[in-house]
């Protein structure tokens, strides 16, 4: 699969050693496909409980850009989402 490949490639070029694969997005709703990937990587899979973190970020710079202020109050309430 071409997930356990690209993950062997990553911590044989960084020397990185990882404990914890943490996924997002649709895809990661869906857990037969996480556990295969988790079985495929030999590695414990962690997702947030939002799953689409990325529209999530969007959505909230879209309304809060002009305020850093703001801004840094939504950043700390999406790091506890993650």
């Amino acid at each position: 699969m071409r997930t356990a490949t690209e993950m062997e490639e990553g911590i044989e070029q960084t020397n990185i050693c990882v404990c914890i694969f943490r996924i997002d997005g649709g895809v990661s709703n869906n857990d037969f496909l996480m556990q295969m990937i988790s079985d495929l990587i030999e590695l414990r899979l962690e997702r947030p409980s939002h799953t689409d973190v990325a529209a999530l970020g969007a959505a909230f710079l879209a309304g809060t850009w002009r305020c850093d202020r703001t801004l840094e109050k939504l950043v700390g309430n999406l790091q506890e989402l993650l």
